[in-house]
């Protein structure tokens, strides 16, 4: 039996290399259970073939523990230059320890000189096999993304990059209610793989077209590539989960490489709507699988960052909520009048004085004006626009009366001669409906002043008094309408405030890859005009950060409100065309 070591697909032995890939096939045998390697490990049961080797479930014998053994093909084992890369690469991966990443144990060769690595057993399934279609609930793709970025960040701190982060190569650890630990598998192994295949040496590529980067695509040496490799390979393990499928799809290498080149990815809550309502869900997986690798996270810690800092936000408040809100408006909108009138004995046959509603208590947030206390009082909408209304009109409505009754005070047949009398303003504690109104001061007219009695007649009018009074206008402190902390406006409205633009720089990689379209940002002008938590809302990977260079250097006018500056948001289009 053969096996592709691309595709792990088995042949019969008359095969040479495999018709899909082109690989040269690996020739694989099996150990018998029971047999004794090395007088270490005792062989349990096959576990899996692939295209490296065989793994086999072994006990140490000495130790009682389960290990998994990872046999070389005897193609391999016999290319000395592999064997020299393996033992390297092996060795690296004996010094990665973390709950993440499947612990490489020990190194040696059996009995007839193949080589095999002795791993940590995981007894659980991997995560292709726990994909079965269906997309995970959201918490569970978030923690098992979250785990497989801590175990590459321990091996991108020591120089070790994966290469072929992928479902097969993440087991699940876990089950029988114990929380599901996700746990990489064959660090190192993918550089191995580079020596096994025709493709490695006609076309230099050794990937997984489901997950490759753009820059294994293109050829880059090994040496040149980083953990942003891993990082790609981790977005799209990470949109499969949310959706139950790949962000690319092609039946062919040719199709692989242009969607992966060329072709830009679908958020995941296009797919799956209700995605839309966890917060930066979709733009950390489109970031991840940025074409440019300058445009995805620097690193594997960042990822995490990024990982904890995604929430569910409810689009719709919820039911209790919603049913409390409503009883506590329908109790506060109206103002019961359940006492009966009462009438003073003292005056039987007089009716009672109405009581005059107090303004500076309507005019309150939250207060009722109380006219009677009898049934027939009127009811109240509590902060109604309406209301608002007719207390603006009753103010208008008494002052101008008042002002009208001053100006009729004043003695048309007063001599010229006469000495100007100037006006005696009486004290606005005296007309309660205009303790809260706003004054506006106004020139001194002649006016008499006022007697002593309540009433005059008209020649009392005629005579000028023995000395006139002036006294101060006084005003109504009015406090100033409070102003919102910050307001959105349209896209459209500023344009209009727009002073300063600086026009993008078109990225020349997007250029050549014949990206373009528009980038839609999130910003905050200040009340200076300056740009401030300006962040990606949507738009091709390759353009944001272009977009962002620059519009945080653009300035605008300042938005008034009530003629003082604030803050505004507002969402910023920046249109990327090629040739234009």
């Amino acid at each position: 039996m053969k096996t592709c070591p691309l595709c792990d697909a088995s042949y019969t032995n008359h095969h040479a290399t495999c018709p899909t890939d082109g690989a040269i096939l690996i020739e694989s045998r099996e150990l018998e259970p029971a047999i004794v390697i090395r007088g270490k490990y005792r062989i349990v049961r096959l576990v899996g073939r692939g295209g490296m080797g065989t793994v086999y479930l072994a006990e140490h014998i000495m130790l009682g523990r389960l290990r998994a053994l990872k046999f070389i093909s005897s193609e391999l084992s016999r290319d000395a230059t592999f064997l020299r890369r393996f033992r390297r690469e092996a060795q690296a991966a004996v010094e990665l320890q973390h709950p993440n990443i499947v612990q490489v144990m020990d190194l040696d060769q059996a009995e007839d000189g193949s080589p095999y690595i002795a791993m940590e057993y995981v007894d659980g399934p991997d995560l292709r096999h726990a994909l079965t279609g269906e997309a995970f609930p959201v918490e569970r793709a978030l923690a098992i993304a979250r785990g497989v970025a801590l175990g590459l960040g321990a091996a991108h701190a020591k120089g070790i990059v994966h290469r072929d982060v992928k479902p097969e190569n993440i087991l699940l650890a876990g089950g029988n209610g114990a929380p599901e630990v996700p746990k990489l598998l064959d660090f190192g192994i993918a550089a191995m793989k580079e020596s096994a295949t025709l493709v490695s040496r006609t076309r230099g590529l050794m990937l997984t077209p489901e997950y490759a980067a753009p820059e294994q695509w293109k050829g880059m040496a090994s040496e040149e590539m980083d953990g942003r490799v891993d990082l790609y390979a981790l977005g799209g393990v990470l949109h499969e989960m949310l959706t139950g499928q790949t962000g690319f799809h092609s039946h062919n290498t040719e199709g692989w490489m242009y969607q992966h080149l060329q072709a830009e990815p679908q958020a995941p809550s296009r797919t799956r709507p209700e995605l839309a309502n966890w917060v930066g869900l979709d733009a950390l997986v489109l970031r991840l699988l940025a074409k440019d690798r300058e445009l995805r996270p620097r690193d594997a810690a960042e990822v995490v960052g990024l990982l904890n800092a995604v929430h569910y936000a409810d689009a719709q408040p919820r039911r209790e909520t919603v049913r409390e809100d409503a009883a506590q408006w329908e109790r506060k909108r109206l103002v019961p009048v359940n006492e009966a009138p009462r009438v003073s004995r003292e005056r039987p046959n007089e009716a009672p004085p109405a009581q005059e509603p107090q303004l500076s208590s309507f005019l309150q947030y939250g207060a009722e004006p109380q006219t009677g206390e009898g049934e027939g009082g009127s009811l109240f909408v509590r902060n109604s626009p309406v209301l608002w209304a007719l207390a603006a009109a009753l103010l208008v409505v008494v002052f101008a009366v008042w002002r009208f009754t001053a100006r009729q005070d004043a003695s048309p047949s007063q001599p010229a001669s006469a000495a100007p009398i100037a006006a005696v303003q009486q004290p606005i504690e005296n007309h309660p409906p205009l303790q809260n109104a706003i004054h506006q001061p106004a020139s001194p007219k002649p006016a008499p002043a006022q007697a002593a009695k309540p009433e005059r007649t008209d020649s009392a009018r005629e005579e000028p008094p023995a000395a006139s009074v002036s006294l101060p206008e006084r005003t109504v402190p009015v406090n100033p309408p409070k102003l919102p902390q910050k307001v959105n406006i349209s896209a459209g409205v500023a344009v209009g405030m727009l002073l300063e633009k600086t026009a993008p720089t078109y990225p020349p990689i997007a250029k050549a890859a014949r990206v373009s379209g528009t980038v839609i940002l999130q910003a905050t002008i200040s009340k200076t005009g300056t740009i401030e938590n300006l962040r990606v809302v949507s738009g091709p990977p390759m353009l944001q950060q272009a977009a962002l260079d620059a519009v945080k250097t653009w300035r605008y006018r300042p938005y008034l409100l009530f003629g003082e500056p604030v803050e505004v948001e507002t969402t910023v289009n920046v249109i990327f065309t090629l040739g234009g």
